[in-house]
C-alpha cells in the first residue's frame, strides 16, 4: 500500500484527509493562540507532530507499513510515542495549572514554564526513546521476527516495552487530569465563584470560562486516548503469558478516526468564539460578515458579563502587579 506499492485503499484516502483537515485547523489554532494560551499553542504544535507521523506511514507505506525499512518503523514509533506523551501530558497540565490557580500555590505558579518543559517535553522524550532502546543498542543484531506484523511500534520484543509506550505513557496524565478536575469542582461548589474568578485574573492572562473548557477538553482527549490503548494490556499480557508476539493492526477503524480528528476537535472548541471568527475574519479566508468586527462593541452594549469572555482576551489586573505568563 501506499506511493511505495502505488496503491490505497478507500479508508486510507478517508484518513489521510481526515488528518489534513487536522493540520489544517490546528495551525488556524495556532495563529489564535500564540503568545495568547501558549498550553493550547503547544498541544496544537505536539497534535500536529502526530499528524504529520501518520501521514508519512499511509502516504508512503499505506496504514500497516508492510514491508517498510526498519529505521521507518523505529522513526514512526519513536515520534508517535513522542506526540502522544506529549499531548497527554499537556492536557494534563490543563487541569494542574487551573487547580494551581484556584487553590493559590503561588510558588508553583511562579515556576510554571520549568514544569511545562519537564512533564510536556522531557518526561514523553524519555519515555519514548526507552521504548525502542533495546531495538536501537542492538544495532544491525536486531534481528526481526519473520512473522513481525508490529512495524508500526518499533518492533517491540518486550511486554514492558508496550506497557511503558502505552499505559504508562498516557494513564498517569489522565488520572492526574481527574483528580484535578474532581478537585477543581469542588473548590469552585464551596467557594463563591467570583472568589474563584478574582484568583483566574489575578495569576492569568485567560478568562476562567476559558479554562474550564481547557478542563473539560484535557479530560476528555485523555480518556480518548485511553481507549486506544486497552489493546496494550492485553498484548503485553499475552506476551508475558504465553510468550505471544505483538500482532500487527490490520486495518483502520473507528477509534484511529477519531484520533485523526482531534485536530479539528480542537478548533471547533477554542476557534469558533465570537473573539477567534474575529480574528480569522482578518485572514479574510473564511468569508465572515464584517459585522462580526463589532460583536464585542454589541456584547457589552447588551450586558453581558465580561467573565464569560474566552481565552483571547485581554484581562486587566486592577492590583498593579505584572501578569506571570500563561
Amino acid at each position: 500500500m501506499g506511493l511505495i506499492k502505488n496503491e490505497m485503499t478507500l479508508m486510507e484516502l478517508l484518513a489521510i484527509d481526515i488528518h489534513c483537515i487536522s493540520i489544517v485547523s490546528l495551525c488556524l489554532i495556532i495563529y489564535l493562540t500564540v503568545h495568547k494560551n501558549n498550553f493550547v499553542t503547544l498541544f496544537s504544535i505536539a497534535n500536529i507532530g502526530q499528524h504529520c507521523s501518520k501521514l508519512f506511514r499511509l502516504i508512503l507505506f499505506g496504514f500497516t507499513m508492510k514491508n517498510a525499512p526498519t529505521w521507518c518503523c523505529y522513526l514512526h514509533a519513536f515520534t508517535n510515542f513522542l506526540t502522544v506523551g506529549m499531548e497527554s501530558y499537556i492536557a494534563m497540565l490543563f487541569a494542574f495549572r487551573l487547580w494551581l490557580i484556584i487553590t493559590r500555590r503561588t510558588w508553583f505558579i511562579e515556576h510554571n514554564k520549568s514544569m511545562t518543559y519537564i512533564f510536556g517535553i522531557i518526561i514523553p522524550f524519555i519515555l519514548s526513546l526507552f521504548s525502542i532502546l533495546p531495538q536501537l543498542l542492538k544495532g544491525k543484531n536486531f534481528v526481526i521476527p519473520p512473522d513481525a506484523e508490529n512495524c508500526i511500534t518499533g518492533y517491540r520484543q518486550n511486554a514492558w516495552q508496550i506497557l511503558l509506550s502505552g499505559p504508562f505513557t498516557t494513564l498517569p496524565p489522565f488520572i492526574l487530569s481527574s483528580i484535578f478536575g474532581v478537585h477543581i469542582v469542588y473548590v469552585i461548589y464551596k467557594e463563591s465563584k467570583q472568589n474563584v474568578i478574582k484568583n483566574v485574573k489575578k495569576f492569568s492572562n485567560i478568562s476562567f470560562s476559558s479554562w474550564i473548557r481547557m478542563l473539560w477538553f484535557g479530560i476528555l482527549f485523555g480518556f480518548i486516548v485511553v481507549i486506544n490503548i486497552i489493546g496494550d494490556f492485553k498484548n503485553s499480557f499475552n506476551m508475558m503469558l504465553y510468550d505471544k508476539p505483538e500482532p500487527g493492526i490490520k486495518g483502520i477503524g473507528v477509534s484511529y478516526c477519531i484520533t485523526a480528528a482531534v485536530g479539528f476537535g480542537v478548533f471547533v472548541i477554542f476557534g469558533t468564539t465570537v473573539e477567534a471568527q474575529k480574528k480569522l475574519s482578518r485572514l479574510k479566508i473564511f468569508g465572515y460578515p464584517s459585522h462580526i468586527e463589532g460583536a464585542d462593541t454589541l456584547k457589552e452594549n447588551q450586558g453581558f458579563d465580561n467573565d464569560t469572555e474566552d481565552e483571547f482576551s485581554d484581562i486587566q489586573i486592577h492590583n498593579h502587579q505584572p501578569e506571570p505568563p500563561a
